[in-house]
């Protein structure tokens, strides 16, 4: 995984079993998963390049 080898500490949360999880992510606006949700910005797809310049 990205956030492996970048050594980024992270999170899973299964949007499927935890309620408060995916209406948190609705209301960021995301649409798909997976999401990636820093504490300055979030995203969702892979987004390879971004996961590069956290680790940076």
């Amino acid at each position: 995984m990205k956030l492996d080898q970048e050594g980024i500490s992270y999170a899973v949360v299964d949007l499927s079993k935890d309620e408060a999880a995916l209406e948190h992510i609705r209301a960021l606006g995301h649409l798909q998963a997976p999401v990636v949700e820093t504490s300055s910005t979030s995203w969702s797809g892979f987004q390879p390049e971004l996961i590069t310049a956290l680790a940076e």
